[in-house]
């Protein structure tokens, strides 16, 4: 959603960084491939108000553009992208396909369904691939004891897949 704000390092009681949705429904063209439905976030590090980075996400890819790093060359989630030269990190002849994520529940949604299973105050919500799936990843600050624990909700389900404990 435009306009949304995250904590990409630290904690709500500790940011040290912060991300802003500034653009959203963009198209990108990099050497992997052209992407759609995009979103351009800003990060800016809180300890250091200069560092302001711009990156682009990409349903079904990821980071497509990072304004630090460059663009996307090529991945081993999409086909016909050769990621043989990156080092260790060889991929067998067969690339895993992976469908697009497609959220049908908001991360306002994950995040009740979440602290009815974890009890506690929500302190960050992020969409990651775990698990071979794509989940919104609730950061709760469990009641009682404080200890932070990690919720994963399916994005298309609105199941708790999970837990990190």
């Amino acid at each position: 959603n435009l306009g949304a704000r995250y904590i990409y390092d630290g904690s709500e009681s500790e940011s040290l960084g912060g991300s802003e949705n500034q653009e959203v429904g963009i198209t990108i063209k990099t050497p992997a491939g052209t992407f759609k439905n995009c979103v351009r976030v800003r990060e800016q590090n809180i300890t250091d108000l200069s560092d302001i980075t711009d990156k682009i996400w990409c349903p079904g890819v990821g980071l497509a553009f990072d304004k630090s790093d460059g663009k996307l060359v090529a991945s081993d989630i999409l086909p016909g992208t050769d990621t043989s030269s990156f080092g260790k990190f060889l991929l067998a002849a067969h690339k895993p396909q992976f469908p697009e994520p497609v959220a049908k529940i908001t991360g306002a949604e994950a995040t009740k369904i979440a602290l009815a299973v974890m009890p506690g105050k929500a302190t960050s919500v992020s969409i990651e691939r775990k698990r071979r799936m794509n989940v919104y990843v609730i950061e709760i600050l469990e009641k009682g004891s404080g200890a932070e624990v990690d919720v994963f909700v399916d994005i298309e389900t609105g199941e708790v897949v999970g837990t990190d404990r």
